[in-house]
């Protein structure tokens, strides 16, 4: 976020990287592999370079990492960390539930992660060569002061919102174990409108409370009670990533503030993400065993279920799923294997409905493009569509049928978040608003980039009525006040 690496931290991380790379490789030689894994493992140098150094390099020099190299720092940890972890077992082929993962696809899923890597770096230089020609963006010396038009109808909005979520999931239409036409039918539209206002209005308090420090009386107590209610959401959709979510959603502006996180929050956090792992899994047991069953019943006995087991085993087996969650590597190399049977889309033909797609609902456009393409998947690989899996935004790319068309997405996708990294203002409410929004969906590798792409279209919307309806701002100069 905002705050300054020192030039000895700086040396002590890349230096450490490295450090790291070289252990592994003294590892790997010290056995036989296929000709394949050498250069798959030699080539993670480079994305070592575009991925990990380049977060790096960019904090140490801009005081912040881009907005795009959060999405290159998780594709390091959910893709290569996973690749280096289960190289030891591709000689035995015991690494993805049965399924082997065979050294030239492994070596083809490399250089299509490269392939990405190199299209996003194409497509960011080129948007800061043509930023700096057209002069850049220049701010005026002012303060602005921002505060809610209407405080108290904003809370009852916000109160009424929660409510909104939890009949959705008490009454089964969004969560896990949901039918598919639940969230692809004419009403996935407004579906997707409640999602993005419920980040929305945790992001507006969150940036009230600690980048604004307001003093309104009754903003905290909504904070705590929204918060509260998106925690229990997230655990009643059986979702682990809604229960992530308002928690990164709060921490962004908490960190942008100046503010540290003190270390018995860290370790009581961590801690707490483990015991997630466990609960959730139960939860879904239970739906899926008792798909009558009311979700708040489920989620009581799956409590009490977790409750059975000690600390100790339910710590370990949580740090078993929270691992088993960034490994993806696998994932992806099904998709670079399995692409020539993949029919759902091809050759980025989905595209063509980007301009309008996101903002008309589906009885417009009876075609428009479904997100139901990670049940497919769970189903192609193990025969039911209950679940959700992701060959990452670099599979579901390659599916579109192979490198050439990963490197046109990925650069598509690279002009799109520039621009966005090069005109946005943290310091001013809107541009602050939308930057966290899209961080939050930079945090992952898994969606397709079509739908990265609608979902922030679809913010900027939302944000911006919002924006212009219920935010006032009072402009301050050095010499005058203009109100």
């Amino acid at each position: 976020m905002d705050f300054k690496l020192s030039n000895k931290a700086y040396i002590l991380i890349k230096s450490f990287i490295w450090v790291f790379y070289l252990f592994f490789l003294v590892y790997f030689f010290n056995g036989e592999h296929y000709n394949e894994i050498v250069i798959s493992v030699l080539l993670c140098a480079l994305v070592i370079q575009m991925t990990l150094i380049s977060f790096v390099d960019n904090w140490y020099r801009n005081k912040r990492p881009t907005l795009l190299d959060w999405f290159r720092l998780t594709t390091f940890f959910v893709l290569i960390i996973n690749f280096f972890g289960i190289i030891k077992n591709i000689n035995r082929q015991e690494n993805f539930n049965g399924y082997i993962l065979k050294p030239e696809f492994i070596l083809l899923g490399i250089i299509t992660i490269l392939t990405g890597l190199f299209a996003l770096k194409i497509s960011e230089f080129l948007y800061v060569l043509q930023h700096r020609k057209s002069g850049g963006k220049k701010n005026p010396e002012v303060k602005i002061i921002y505060d809610l038009r209407s405080p108290n109808l904003f809370f009852l909005f916000t109160i009424a919102l929660a409510f909104i979520q939890i009949y959705l999931v008490l009454s089964g239409q969004v969560g896990y174990g949901t039918f598919q036409e639940n969230t692809t039918s004419d009403l996935s539209f407004l579906f997707q409108i409640v999602f993005i206002l419920t980040n929305l209005f945790l992001t507006v308090l969150a940036i009230f409370k600690y980048q604004y420090a307001t003093k309104n009386k009754y903003l905290g107590i909504v904070f705590w009670f929204f918060f509260f209610i998106q925690v229990l959401y997230g655990f009643l959709t059986g979702m682990k990533e809604a229960i992530i979510v308002p928690v990164v959603i709060v921490l962004i502006p908490y960190l942008l503030a100046g503010r540290k996180l003190p270390k018995k929050l860290i370790y009581i956090g961590f801690i707490a993400l483990l015991l997630v792992y466990p609960l959730n899994n139960n939860y879904r047991d239970i739906l899926n065993g008792y798909p009558n069953l009311k979700k708040n019943e489920a989620f009581g006995l799956a409590l009490a279920k977790t409750m059975e087991l000690s600390f100790s085993e339910n710590v370990n087996q949580g740090s078993e799923n929270f691992s088993d969650r960034l490994s993806l590597f696998p994932y992806l190399i099904y998709a670079v294997e399995k692409e020539g049977e993949w029919k759902q889309y091809k050759h980025m033909d989905r595209y063509v409905y980007l301009p309008v797609a996101w903002i008309l609902p589906r009885f417009v456009i009876p075609d428009k493009p479904k997100s139901e393409n990670g049940a497919i998947l769970n189903e192609m690989i193990f025969g039911y569509s209950t679940n959700s899996l992701t060959v990452t935004t670099y599979g579901w790319a390659f599916l579109e049928g192979g490198l050439v068309y990963v490197f046109f997405a990925f650069l598509l996708f690279g002009f799109f978040i520039s621009y966005f990294q090069y005109n946005l203002g943290v310091t001013n409410f809107f541009g602050l608003l939308l930057y966290i929004g899209i961080l939050v969906s930079l945090l992952k590798v898994e969606s397709d980039i079509y739908f990265i792409i609608t979902a922030v279209l679809h913010q900027i919307l939302i944000c911006f009525l919002f924006y212009k309806f219920m935010i006032k701002k009072q402009v301050l100069t050095k010499t005058r006040q203009v109100s």
